[in-house]
């Protein structure tokens, strides 16, 4: 057994989500101490422990693959968690509802089972119905979901992935449960994912810009303010187009994203979340000048860096450089490194999969050709 410190580095919830989809994808025993430790309650007392979401993931995986768990309840902060050797689950289903009580974060949930869908559960087709959140602070939208993650999965080779949002989720004042639904197909059972290499940008050809907020006068302020700045910080010569204007049916629930696409095909994108309620028109106007401004800026950081990825996309794809098959780089930017949360995830990979593979920078030898599960 494997024993991991939850407190290690970013010390959240990303290194219990990776560390239970690699043990259930390698058939590892592990046990998780000081969880989320990191994360300190209101009170400012004691450590996080498990959440909703981590907790539902974790039962999914250990029902899926016959995993036997021990301290399987919200609040936990150690958790052993001991996959069969020789024995998988028969799962006879490929369709599975996945719900959370409260609207945590879908997305998280997809973040700890999909590797283990894509490399470790035989099946050609997998049908995923995910309730809870779909739009929650600390976390991917499902915008992000679908116009940044997919096409970049697509791009390194992954199998087939749709996601469907039949109902948006909302967390903070106005929450609210979602619905999405995901598919996956593969072309067999077992999927080997070739090395991939995530390099060379390209120019930034255009600038794709979602709105959801409650009413139109406000949104189109907001495209009014966005595009300017892009224009000004950016450039001029980068065009922009608003992809999604939609309301979002409550006075709490304001959400912008950008995406940049560039000419080599990468996503690149940069979002806020607003959850304050505007009052007054001069509330009003300062609010889309501070969420123009912060969205705007961000995506301006992270094309200064010259990189494929956003920081956010280069942390999700660290499991995947460390299950495919040969050395993998993935470009993030000159002298980008990492944020902690990448260099959290390497760090969860090479304690439960040792010399078998090989971080540098932002390169890894994976550990497919040597793997018994593919």
């Amino acid at each position: 057994m494997i024993t991991l410190d939850g407190s290690k580095l970013e010390g959240g919830g990303q290194l219990v989500r990776v560390a239970l989809c690699l043990a259930t994808i390698r058939k590892i025993p592990i046990q998780i101490v000081n969880i989320r430790a990191n994360r300190a309650s209101k009170s400012g007392q004691t450590g996080g422990g498990l959440k909703e979401s981590h907790l539902t993931a974790m039962l999914w995986l250990a029902d899926v693959s016959g995993s036997d768990v021990q301290g399987a309840e919200i609040g936990s902060h150690t958790v052993v968690f001991t996959p069969r050797p020789q024995v998988m689950k028969h799962v006879t289903s490929t369709d599975f509802v996945i719900e959370l009580k409260k609207p945590g974060s879908v997305w998280l949930v997809l973040q700890a089972i999909l590797p283990f869908i894509i490399f470790g559960l035989h099946r050609s087709e997998v049908q995923l119905t995910l309730r809870g959140g779909t739009n929650v602070s600390h976390s991917m939208s499902g915008e992000y979901v679908q116009q940044v993650l997919l096409p970049t999965l697509s791009k390194i080779g992954s199998p087939t992935i749709n996601v469907g949002v039949k109902k948006r989720g909302w967390a903070g004042g106005a929450g609210e449960i979602g619905e999405t639904v995901v598919k996956i197909s593969k072309n067999k059972g077992s999927f080997v994912l070739p090395a991939f290499r995530v390099t060379t940008r390209g120019r930034v050809l255009r600038i794709a810009i979602t709105i959801i907020a409650q009413n139109q006068d406000l949104r189109d302020s907001l495209k009014e303010a966005i595009t300017q700045l892009i224009a000004k910080r950016v450039g001029k010569e980068v065009n922009t187009d608003v992809v999604i204007d939609e309301d979002s049916g409550h006075p709490l629930r304001l959400y912008v994203l950008l995406v940049a696409h560039t000419e080599n095909g990468w996503t690149i994108g940069s979002d806020v979340l607003h959850e304050k309620r505007v009052k007054g028109e001069y509330t009003r106007k300062i609010m889309v000048e501070k969420v123009a401004s912060v969205v705007v800026r961000q995506m301006e950081e992270e094309l200064a860096r010259d990189g494929c990825v956003d920081q956010y996309m280069q942390d999700q794809l660290v499991i995947f450089q460390a299950l495919a098959q040969g050395e993998s780089r993935v470009d993030a930017g000159i002298g980008h490194e990492g944020t902690l949360h990448t260099h959290t995830v390497r760090w969860v990979c090479e304690e439960l999969l040792g010399n078998r593979i090989r971080f540098n920078g932002q390169s890894c030898t994976g550990l497919a050709q040597n793997s018994s599960i593919l």
